[in-house]
């Protein structure tokens, strides 16, 4: 940090250490840069309104001089500095002198700067993402949610913030909560990890999701906090449920009926499904046929009989 006084009525500065010479880079042999030579010559031009203004409220209204803007060094490195001055009080009319620091304020404004479109990144991939993203803390409340997520839970984005799981989706809590101390104890993500429950989205409703969890940690790598990825799979299981169901419905009809059954997909002849019948009667069992796929028919079948299939299902057809 460096110090500097500046006298206005004859545009007299003095630099207290060696600090501003190394920010306006210029040499320590070289006389202190006065604010006409520093509006004139290392001043941006796209700040110079503001820091006029600056001078203007010290100087008539005795405000705290206060400055951000950008200089141009003498090696034509662009860099960001913060003026901080106090005046003094004034004696015989003259203008108040004013006492402050500089700082090189260059890569806080490049971090700042980073931040901000890593910001514009995540709300952009937030918005548009086809899955819900929440952030909790260490209390499960919610600190960030996007719509796609606000929509499942029922309940709009904004009224989550700063509330619980379980004042939101109570019916969630206990499983959100076992997730979490799972990452707290062991520091490490968790992916997919399916659940159902009910949201006031649709009460009385089981739904289904497939979340992932992780850790947000601080600077220093301790846990502060939750990120999670939700996509609902209540549509997967509704099907997958019903495959079932005509499973179990048709392994129960070729259970009690002693005909040869089978499904077999006539583009290369192999067995998509058959009947326990059908493969006692083929002198092996429905898994075997299943895993020899086209393979099959070449192996059981006489070599004349093959060649006559397609012609015989052109008949069917």
């Amino acid at each position: 940090m460096g110090f500097w006084s500046w006298q206005p009525d004859d545009d007299l500065v003095v630099w207290e250490n060696e600090y501003p010479y190394r920010i306006l880079g210029v040499p320590p042999s070289s006389p202190p840069v006065n604010a006409a030579r520093f509006a004139a010559e290392f001043l941006h031009p796209d700040d110079l309104p503001i820091f006029e203004q600056a001078v203007a409220r010290t100087l008539q209204a005795h405000e705290p001089f206060a400055f951000t803007g950008r200089i141009r060094r003498p090696d034509g490195e662009t860099r960001w500095v913060e003026f901080t001055g106090k005046p003094e009080p004034a004696e015989d009319g003259r203008a108040p002198r004013i006492l402050g620091t500089i700082q090189d304020i260059t890569e806080h404004k490049h971090a700042e700067e980073a931040l901000r479109e890593s910001n514009i990144l995540l709300d952009t991939l937030l918005t548009r993402a086809p899955v819900g993203f929440c952030m909790l803390d260490r209390e499960l409340r919610y600190v960030r949610i996007n719509d796609q997520l606000a929509a499942i839970n029922g309940i709009p984005a904004a009224a989550h913030v700063g509330r619980t799981v379980a004042e939101i989706v109570p019916t969630l809590e206990a499983t959100v909560r076992e997730v979490t101390e799972r990452i707290l104890q062991t520091g490490e993500a968790v992916s997919n990890h399916e659940f159902c429950g009910e949201t006031a989205a649709e009460p009385g409703v089981t739904r289904y999701w497939n979340e992932s969890w992780y850790p947000v940690r601080d600077a220093e790598g301790k846990i502060i906090g939750f990120g999670g990825v939700v996509e609902e799979i209540t549509a997967r299981k509704q099907v997958e449920e019903a495959l079932r169901e005509q499973k179990h419905f048709l392994d129960r009809i070729t259970a009690v009926t002693p005909a040869v059954l089978y499904v077999l997909d006539i583009t290369d002849y192999h067995f998509k499904w058959v009947s326990p019948q059908a493969a006692n009667r083929m002198g092996y069992s429905a898994e075997e046929i299943l895993a020899m796929g086209a393979d099959f028919m070449p192996r059981v079948m006489h070599p004349d009989d093959l060649a006559r299939m397609p012609a015989h299902f052109a008949e069917l057809a």
